[in-house]
């Protein structure tokens, strides 16, 4: 029977030195991988031979970026575990000069000849002082013949010895010689790779000698996915083609090589802690003028975030410091991403109704993924709406969904974005043309689609390929109250929509002392496509905020008026290669000695 262990960390379950154990190097083998929107969860199987006893595991080739709560480890009923504790690097007790690197190769042989040069030369020397001694030791009345007996036996066997030492110097001297000409005369190969994942060190009790198959699992940071699509269009009259595919990023330190992938809209590293409202006690004072609610939910909720408002004034911008990352008179402003992308320009224009999320990405961590600009910190914001198809399957949970990938992926350590196919779909969609003449000349192909949500689209960035040629890019906005989603497919030129000022009919009358404008125009469609279209024309005229300005709409052929905001609207049918013309004029009535700054036609 296999126990789930979550590990408590911390020095309270450390074993005493004093007790005797084995270390045993452990290779973790990454299996699989579930990415969340920020961070990811790794899961690897280890087969340790464990002793008898009491003994240490090191599990290598493991992250180096992980959170150390969230180790979990399975063991047999057999193993008993005592302590984990995560160690970016780890140096073995036993670890001898055995193990040298093939460039430290020639330096380490040189070491050693050197060495044995030295004792050569030493042993020569007190040969050679033997050899003086028993010159001095025989000559007449320097002894007598017992000491001369025991002299002659102790010179006979010290010079054997030191003539033996002298002989096995030398060979070693010799094969040394043939060692590091070897050495010399080979091309030089590559330095070994250094090692840049982590280890976890298991301390456990086993009643019997084991070798059980165990799984490890983690959550590591620097590791996120965000959505984006490829919408594919033959016609008009065909359906809309998904493609979900996703930018994954990771630098945890080890590289993903052909291993599953699970992909979740779920952020661990959000607080899950359900919020609370207390007392709103009014206290009379001056008032804080802050102008960003992304700075107000940032301060308070992450440690180490300033926020501030330099002039103290209404409508002026908050600014945001993350303490610990550059001096008082340098640059302190944060890198602000928003759903995944860098984003500019003033979080102040960012509504509070459309942060869903907020948090901070400080130190290693934040430059690591988006390199020296995030050395003052990163403010990561994800909003509610703005922010390989068979071997995918997506599963729907009540609190996320995740994404389920039976094909071995390679995604490197390296902090680059590598893309994934992930299901390819497709749907009914109405097609109609929209255009704003006043503001853009080019109509716009729009899909129309209901029922969008059987596909679980996410807020993303989505590639429009139509009749086989890429137009451009959309956002699509699945969060949206509407039970239509209208998707963007870029403009067609073979639609044309022309708004033209007719100057007869266009001119300024005085009458008193009132002045009269009246304003005409025209708006031709022109369809120039093999089919029919159906097309949605929008215009306006302007709305009096003043008792003394008179607005009267004379003509707009047909268009649905909304009278509170001045918007006309068209919905046309225009077959192939025909054309038709609309009318617009209005009429402006005002004081003459008044001026209207923003009358423009």
């Amino acid at each position: 029977m296999k126990k789930i262990f979550t590990i408590f960390t911390g020095s309270a379950f450390c074993l005493t030195t004093a007790v005797a154990q084995e270390i045993v190097p452990v290779p973790a083998k990454l299996e699989a991988v579930t990415v969340y929107k920020q961070g990811a969860q790794l899961l690897h199987k280890i087969q340790p031979q464990i002793p008898a006893g009491y003994s240490e595991l090191v599990i290598e080739q493991v992250s180096n970026m992980i959170d150390e709560a969230s180790i979990q480890l399975s063991a047999p009923s057999a193993v008993t575990i005592m302590s984990v504790r995560f160690a970016p690097t780890y140096e073995h007790p036993s670890k001898s000069r055995d193990t040298i690197l093939p460039h430290d190769a020639i330096s380490e042989t040189e070491r050693q000849l050197t060495a044995v040069r030295i004792g050569k030369e030493v042993a020569g020397n007190t040969l050679a002082l033997l050899d003086a001694n028993r010159k001095l030791g025989g000559e007449p009345n320097s002894t007598n013949v017992a000491e001369l007996i025991k002299l002659t036996d102790y010179y006979a066997e010290k010079q054997g010895e030191l003539r033996r030492k002298i002989a096995q110097l030398s060979e070693q001297e010799k094969q040394l010689q043939e060692q590091l000409g070897k050495l010399r005369n080979t091309p030089g190969k590559p330095e070994e790779k250094k090692k840049t994942g982590g280890y976890i060190v298991v301390q456990v009790m086993a009643s019997q000698a084991v070798q059980p198959v165990m799984a490890v699992q983690y959550y590591a940071t620097n590791a996120g996915w965000s959505p984006y699509y490829d919408l594919r269009s033959e016609s008009t009259g065909k359906p809309l083609k998904f493609l979900y595919k996703a930018n994954i990023v990771q630098s945890t330190g080890i590289d993903w090589k052909r291993v599953k992938l699970r992909l979740s809209t779920t952020n661990p590293s959000l607080g899950n802690n359900t919020p609370r409202l207390s007392a709103w006690i009014l206290q009379y004072g001056y008032p804080r003028y802050t102008t960003s609610p992304a700075a107000d939910l940032l301060e308070g909720s992450v440690p180490g975030a300033v926020v501030s408002n330099p002039s103290g004034q209404p409508g002026s911008t908050s600014a945001i410091r993350i303490r610990g990352f550059s001096s008082i008179s340098g640059n302190s402003n944060p890198l602000y991403v928003v759903d995944g992308s860098i984003y500019m320009g003033d979080i102040a224009n960012i509504p509070p109704s459309d942060i869903l999320s907020l948090d901070v990405i400080q130190g290693i961590q934040a430059t690591s993924q988006y390199g020296s600009r995030a050395s003052n910190g990163v403010v990561n914001i994800t909003t509610r709406s703005k922010g390989v198809d068979k071997f995918t399957a997506i599963d729907v949970k009540e609190l996320s969904t995740t994404f389920d990938i039976d094909l071995p992926y390679e995604i490197l350590s390296n902090g680059k974005e590598h893309s994934v196919s992930l299901k390819a779909l497709s749907h009914p969609a109405r097609y109609h043309y929209y255009a704003i003449p006043k503001e853009d000349p080019d109509a716009f192909l729009v899909a129309e689609i209901t029922g969008y949500g059987d596909l679980n689209l996410l807020p993303g960035t989505a590639n429009i390929i139509f009749e086989d040629l890429y137009v451009g890019k959309t956002r699509i906005d699945p969060y949206q109250p509407n039970d239509t989603l209208l998707l963007s497919m870029g403009r067609d030129r073979k639609v044309i929509v022309k708004r033209d000022m007719i100057a007869e009919l266009t001119g300024t009358k005085t009458s008193g002392s009132y002045k009269k404008q009246v304003f005409t125009y025209d708006i031709t469609v022109k369809n120039t496509k093999k089919e029919s279209i159906h097309i949605t024309l929008k215009d306006q005229y302007p709305i009096a905020t003043d008792h003394s300005m008179n607005i009267e709409l004379l003509e707009h052929s047909g268009a649905e008026v909304d009278k509170e905001t001045g918007l006309l609207t068209w919905k046309l049918a225009v077959a192939p290669g025909a054309s038709q013309k609309i009318r617009v004029a209005y009429s402006i009535r005002y004081p003459k000695d008044k001026i209207i700054g923003n009358l423009q036609p």
